[in-house]
């Protein structure tokens, strides 16, 4: 699941992809966004892992003053 893009690859394409999201007070992922624009098959790949990592639960703490928690996850792609 966290293999590199092949495209990506072959286009020797890396760097930080910063990805900013989103949870409710469950830990449930409401949305995704990124801060840098390219490359696109980077972001794709970001998406994937965040979308099938599970959060904990936030602290309750956290969501006295408002709905929902955004994190920024910087995801490094590095060819070796």
């Amino acid at each position: 699941m966290r293999s590199y893009p092949i495209q990506s690859i072959k286009r020797r394409e890396q760097g930080t992809i910063i990805a900013v999201i989103v949870l409710n007070a469950n830990g449930n992922l409401l949305d995704i966004s990124f801060e840098n624009r390219r490359p696109r098959r980077l972001h794709e790949k970001t998406k994937e892992i965040i979308k099938n990592y599970k959060f904990p639960k936030p602290p309750s703490l956290i969501f006295e003053t408002k709905e929902t928690l955004k994190i920024k996850i910087p995801v490094n792609f590095i060819l070796r």
